[in-house]
């Protein structure tokens, strides 16, 4: 029976779809990030962007850069779909996931556990196709972690609000010892630079605070301005919050790493920006 891979739609957009120089560039961003954990510390939920690496690399490498030297069995990546619209949660089903640097399994029993749990929440690789959100955190996975890993791709569908709880109890359920959880998302879409900065660091803090309600509340309040251009506060808010949830009940540690907007980059304009955020919630 033949492989069902799906395939690296993105490289050579959002990262270099060449296996050495896409190594390259994750190991130099992974080098200049300044946020690895002493090894008492343990990383169970990264916030991550999902922009062109030209464009968030640099923060995505903040979160990624405190699974140096860890060993991790099985990443639950989660988001909001960006180039599909359905009901609930759609769970991909593909053997593997392929990147340059390399084809990664995805954990078919964990998988099945999860889309077994809740009739809303299904298996369909169809929605995950030509959807950057999730792949483009591959690469830095691949770099990161010194053993193999297994995946479980998950993107929420139309927004439902109960629909981050369901698959946080799930996860509570389904989480081993050495498993992570990782929300992609990017923040505000598209003010000018001052107000990103003001707006995002606040929602940062009240992701690390791990309030659901307070966030939700926040946005609410924010999209009641009409800031100009800001088309939105967050585009992963499920996943962003599933894990709150999670690293609330666990007692997770919220911290912020880091934060920069398309603005801070050389080719970025500081008129539309669009928010990067990195965040580690830590088992201490």
């Amino acid at each position: 029976m033949s492989k069902k891979i799906r395939p690296a739609y993105f490289a050579g957009q959002f990262y270099s779809a060449d296996a050495d120089d896409l190594q390259a560039e994750v190991s130099e961003y992974l080098n200049k990030a300044d946020t690895a954990l002493p090894a008492n510390i343990k990383p169970k939920a990264l916030l991550s962007p999902h922009a062109g690496y030209d464009f968030s690399g640099f923060v995505s490498a903040h979160s990624y850069k405190t699974l140096l030297n860890r060993q991790i069995d099985i990443v639950f990546l989660l988001g909001n779909s960006h180039a599909h619209l359905f009901e609930g949660i759609a769970v991909d089903d593909s053997d593997y996931w392929q990147t340059p640097l390399g084809e990664v399994p995805v954990d078919k029993e964990a998988m099945e556990n999860i889309v077994s749990a809740n009739e809303r929440i299904f298996a369909d690789a169809s929605v995950h196709l030509g959807d950057h959100i999730l792949e483009v955190q591959l690469p830095f996975l691949q770099v990161a972690l010194p053993g193999d890993f297994k995946i479980v791709p998950i993107v929420f569908g139309n927004s439902n609000p109960g629909d981050h709880q369901i698959l946080a109890d799930i996860l509570a359920s389904n989480l081993g010892e050495n498993d992570l959880i990782v929300a992609s998302s990017d923040l505000s879409h598209y003010p000018e630079y001052m107000v990103a900065n003001d707006v995002d660091r606040h929602t940062l803090k009240l992701v690390a605070n791990r309030d659901v309600v307070s966030l939700e509340n926040y946005f609410q309040e924010v999209m009641a301005q009409n800031i100009p251009n800001e088309e939105t506060t967050m585009c992963g808010p499920d996943g962003v919050k599933t894990i709150m949830n999670l690293a609330k009940r666990f007692a997770w540690e919220g911290e912020i790493l880091y934060y920069a907007n398309s603005g801070d980059v050389p080719i970025g304009d500081k008129e539309r920006v669009v928010g990067y955020g990195s965040v580690c919630f830590c088992q201490k």
